[in-house]
């Protein structure tokens, strides 16, 4: 094998060293499918894994006015306290929708900060039912800072005519991921790195062309 040929193969496998972004969910049970599991709060409905789009569960609440979402554990919501890293940046998203016409709303609580208040946010969304994913819209947050290694996170929803969805909350870590080699590139740079190897020991030299 010619030092060409060697560089070469040393070069592919150089180019399948990529970053691995693959973000983590640290808010457990997010789409429901088990139910109650892992949120407390009150005043919100609980369906299960099937009744959401792409065989999620959702949460669901029909209360009415702005008492409902305007203060902090109050009204109609759920919420969790999530495990977090001090100083990391997180994103939220999640999806919402709504078998009716305004008013409505929802707000998102995080570390007891407001950083969502959300007017009218999927009025009459639902068109072919509720496992439909088009019957859904997303929202998504980002750069929240965590102060703490736990974090409270909240959401609250009204509907005043009709019924609030929710389903399919992520949070993740925003901060960049760090590159890692993917397995068949680490094999390929190897086994460049030992035939190079044998070609010195075996002839004292190796031809340039």
């Amino acid at each position: 094998m010619r030092v060409r040929q060697l560089c070469a193969l040393l070069a592919t496998a150089a180019s399948l060293w990529v970053p691995c972004a693959h973000a983590t969910n640290i808010l457990p049970n997010g789409d429901f499918t088990s139910g109650y599991a892992d949120w407390s709060g009150q005043n919100m409905g609980i369906a299960g894994a099937g009744a959401g789009p792409n065989g999620s569960g959702f949460a669901a609440t029909a209360c009415v006015g702005n008492a409902s979402v305007a203060t902090e554990g109050a009204g109609c919501y759920l919420d969790q306290t999530l495990t977090t890293v001090v100083g990391q940046t997180y994103t939220v998203s999640c999806l919402v929708a709504e078998s009716s016409g305004p008013p409505s709303e929802f707000t998102l609580w995080w570390g007891s900060t407001l950083v969502a208040d959300v007017l009218n946010p999927a009025n009459n969304s639902i068109e072919n039912g509720l496992t439909d994913p088009g019957s859904w819209i997303a929202y998504n947050y980002t750069g929240l800072t965590a102060t703490s290694d736990s974090t409270y996170f909240e959401i609250n929803g009204r509907q005043n005519p009709g019924t609030i969805y929710f389903t399919d909350f992520v949070v993740s870590s925003s901060n960049a991921a760090t590159a890692i080699p993917e397995p068949g590139s680490i094999s390929i740079a190897l086994a460049g790195i030992l035939a190079l190897a044998v070609l010195r020991r075996a002839g004292g030299s190796i031809p340039v062309a």
